[in-house]
């Protein structure tokens, strides 16, 4: 019957780009867009840049436009079920949130690497991490990602944009709807596009105030009233500039303001040969300075593309998990009317004869059955039959539920991934369906952490530009206090670098697993356990863990005091930490004459931190030096003096006479 007819236009991978063949010689002959072009011919190559791309747009929206019809449940013509329920069950949408959970339940933390190998640069490392993830807290990425991958499984991609924002005075992503974006045909890449073109809109008014300019060409042509008129106009973007316009009007043309443009190619290029001349000879200055103005090497459109599935073909991907799914969404949707059409008459049919009873008898019959039915003359089995349902055809149970798991298997989430569990299940059942799912949903994560790299070097990029004055930010401290974090373009380090920290995959978690097995069975030590877990500064963590475990005190003095511990200021490493502040004021300390190791190994942290390796004061550093080894000294002569006075002709600590090393 046509009402099952619901397959038009649902193909499950439709072709957006045609077949790939071999050619050779010229296409068209085009002109480049240039800034410098007249307005008139800057608006005819625009236009004709996008009458070229129309077509694959046309197609793709098309698509996107429907696949949200699916993920909405909305694609069934309510028409054609006049006298039935659209009885359907979505689990498209089911499935596709649960993935987008899975893939999302942890944020990708950088992990910021320093350039060279000094304490001044890991700080510099430590801080940049600090600003990365207060921004993605501070901007709702948590949220933003979400949305950002449900439009690439939808969609076929999925569009971010990082702009400069005035009014906050710092720099902001957005997601943008894919279908108010039109890509060059021809592009793989948002770098390799030839241009990107942003759909925009704001009212008459608003338009006027943003681009004064083109007032007097605004009111020429929509007139000088109604400045509550909605406006829609475009943004034309290549990786060296943007032209905003509306019809034949340019608003503005302006070289693209992400990009520091005092640094040219050739002055970069030279300036990274420095830099890498630097390196390799190992040239440690006292101070830090940057000489790169750019967190990039070029400029770049301010755009995040991501897509997956892709076959080179297109920037948009091929197919999605959630295409692919689409036709058996149908057929679940199909059986499901099957089986409600069989509920619905499961009491069958009861047949009445006119030639024995009215209409309105007949009704009242239907509205009461249990009702006494009185027939004047005849044989009441004449009068009245019940025609028996028919059962619902083992097969179409069946097909439904063979649906419902080919669905599943397309998709990759199955009942153990959404935390259901079958009858007939075992446990080696579920870890490996469970592994298989996690699998799957890796090859996702590996492109989306490939894109937050380019993220968050987007972040590092607009500091470097916007940045000029110092820039506050509200982060938590230690032990839950707020602190400030102070961030301008100095902090981003030439060749510093960022990357997303990996999601858990299948095999991951299997290798963690075994890893909580054997730490507990104590059959590998901390620090592997640590990198195991990716752990950022796992070698720091299991020191702490070995020292926690092997003297507690210690480990009291030297992580969980301060000196704002209350009595702090009597131990040896608070003690410590006072003979500092007064030798940095140029004071003069005497040795304290209770020193002992912890004391002095707070005195070499101090030593080796970088607020003392920046000292230009060379009398305080000599002071700092000599105070130290004059108590070192101190602890030898008393450990001889401890063993000559007892006759022993070893120390007390273990036998052997403790040893500080130089200071």
């Amino acid at each position: 019957m046509a009402i099952f007819n619901i397959f038009k236009n649902t193909k499950a991978n439709t072709d957006i780009t045609g077949e790939d063949k071999l050619q050779e010689g010229a296409g068209e002959y085009r002109k480049l867009v240039e800034l410098t072009q007249k307005d008139d011919d800057l608006v005819k190559q625009i236009d004709a840049d996008i009458k070229e791309t129309k077509p694959l747009y046309d197609k793709v929206k098309a698509i996107q436009d429907e696949n949200e019809k699916y993920y909405l449940g909305t694609q069934l013509d309510d028409s054609r079920f006049s006298y039935e329920l659209p009885a359907d069950q979505n689990i498209l949408y089911r499935n596709l949130e649960t993935m987008i959970s899975i893939i999302t339940s942890k944020r990708r933390e950088p992990i910021v690497l320093p350039a060279q190998d000094t304490d001044e640069s890991k700080q510099l490392a430590e801080k940049n991490q600090q600003f990365l993830s207060w921004k993605w807290d501070d901007d709702d990425l948590d949220i933003k990602l979400e949305d950002w991958i449900r439009h690439a499984y939808i969609s076929r991609i999925g569009v971010l944009k990082i702009k400069w924002d005035k009014e906050k005075d710092d720099f902001t992503i957005q997601v943008k709807r894919p279908q108010r974006i039109l890509i060059d045909k021809n592009a793989t890449d948002e770098y390799d596009a030839k241009f990107i073109v942003e759909q925009d809109s704001d009212t008459k008014g608003d338009l006027m105030d943003i681009y004064p300019k083109a007032k007097q060409k605004l009111i020429e042509k929509f007139g000088a009233g109604y400045l509550g008129t909605e406006i829609n106009y475009i943004k034309y973007w290549t990786n060296e500039f943007v032209v905003c316009k509306v019809n034949d009007i340019i608003l503005e043309k302006k070289k693209n303001p992400n990009w520091n443009w005092e640094e040219t190619a050739e002055d970069r290029k030279k300036k990274l040969s420095k830099l890498k001349e630097k390196w390799t000879k190992q040239i440690k200055d006292k101070k830090l300075k940057n000489i790169l103005i750019n967190y990039f090497n070029e400029p770049r459109k301010p755009f995040i593309i991501l897509s997956f599935k892709n076959l080179g073909k297109s920037i948009y991907a091929a197919t999605t998990d959630f295409e692919q799914a689409k036709r058996g969404q149908d057929i679940v949707n199909r059986r499901k009317r099957q089986i409600d059409k069989a509920a619905i008459h499961a009491l069958g049919r009861t047949v009445v004869s006119g030639s024995f009873i009215t209409k309105d008898e007949a009704k009242k019959l239907i509205a009461n059955p249990n009702a006494p039915l009185w027939l004047k003359a005849g044989n009441a089995n004449d009068a009245i039959t019940h025609v028996a349902p028919q059962p619902v055809s083992p097969v179409i149970l069946q097909d439904l539920q063979d649906s419902k798991t080919e669905i599943d298997n397309e998709m990759g989430v199955h009942g153990t991934t959404r935390g259901e569990k079958g009858n007939q299940e075992t446990a080696t059942g579920r870890k490996v369906l469970r592994e298989g799912d996690l699998g799957r949903l890796d090859l996702a994560v590996r492109r989306i952490d490939q894109k937050l790299n380019l993220l968050y070097a987007w972040m590092l990029q607009m500091a470097k530009v916007y940045y000029d004055d110092v820039h506050f930010t509200r982060i938590l401290g230690a032990e839950g206090s707020a602190t400030y974090l102070e961030f301008s373009q100095n902090d981003v380090e030439d060749g510093i670098e960022v990357l997303a920290k990996s999601e858990m995959s299948a095999f991951k978690a299997e290798k963690r697993q075994q890893a909580d097995e054997r730490i507990k069975n104590k059959l590998i030590d901390p620090l592997t356990y640590f990198e195991e877990y990716d752990e950022i500064a796992p070698k720091e963590k299991a020191r702490r863990m070995s020292l926690y475990n092997f003297d507690p005190k210690l480990y009291m003095a030297q992580f969980l005091m301060d000196e704002n511990t209350p009595g702090m200021e009597n131990t040896p490493e608070g003690k410590a930490q006072q003979e500092q502040k007064q030798i940095m004021q140029g004071e003069q300390v005497p040795p304290y004459a209770k020193a002992d190791k912890a004391h002095i190994e707070e005195h070499a942290k101090f030593m080796k931190s970088a607020d003392f390796a920046n000292l230009e004061d060379d009398q305080i550093r000599m002071a700092m030096t000599e105070h130290v080894r004059a108590e070192i000294e101190q602890i030898k002569n008393n450990t001889k003096g401890y063993a000559r006075g007892n006759g022993a002709q070893t120390a007390p600590a273990g036998g052997q006479t403790p040893s500080y090393g130089q200071a």
